[in-house]
């Protein structure tokens, strides 16, 4: 991959992780841009450099995404799995989905002109749905513990996870019709 001096694969694992890292901190530290100038700065590398280990900067948002999108999925089982009443556990996942939608995390939509290979949007598609899985897991406790009025646990999670990820003040209105259907 890497041009210069040979790297193992192990190496080149890293290397690239490393760039992902800087990336993820920059956008969170910034506006939620970053340029391939700053990111090059910020992994101490030249800005072609970047390109030995990513074709392109649609490559580059993409496995930023699937961080990102990661957190938030493992950050939701770990809610689900707690033990409070399924209410509470669906408000702390929206409201981890909602910040992530703030700083334009990985449930705002891609860009139109992104375009991601085959394999980021099946890994992308895979977090997305263990995310909704588990919003869909506890909307069908809390349909069983009579929290919540029977419905599709996946239709419902889909909806809120849509309203969500519309993000500002058309997603507050969303999510609130939403979570108002829900309720028992």
């Amino acid at each position: 991959m890497p041009k210069g001096v040979p790297l193992t694969r192990q190496a080149e694992t890293v290397r690239r992780q490393e760039i992902v890292r800087c990336a993820v901190r920059l956008r969170r530290e910034g506006d939620g841009s970053v340029s391939m100038r700053q990111l090059a700065a910020a992994a101490g590398v030249g800005k072609s450099t970047l390109y030995d280990y990513f074709p392109g900067r649609d490559d580059i948002v993409a496995a930023v995404r699937e961080v990102e999108l990661g957190r938030l999925a493992r950050k939701a089982r770990e809610i689900a799995g707690l033990d409070l009443p399924a209410t509470e556990r669906l408000a702390r996942i929206l409201g981890e989905g909602q910040a992530a939608v703030a700083g334009d995390g990985p449930a705002a939509p891609a860009s139109a002109g992104q375009r991601l290979s085959a394999g980021a949007r099946r890994r992308l598609e895979a977090l997305s749905g263990e995310h909704e899985g588990a919003v869909a897991e506890v909307i069908r406790q809390g349909v069983e513990a009579g929290l919540f009025r029977p419905m599709d646990p996946a239709a419902a999670a889909r909806a809120a996870l849509g309203a969500v990820g519309e993000g500002g003040e058309a997603g507050e209105v969303g999510l609130g019709i939403v979570l108002r259907g829900l309720a028992a």
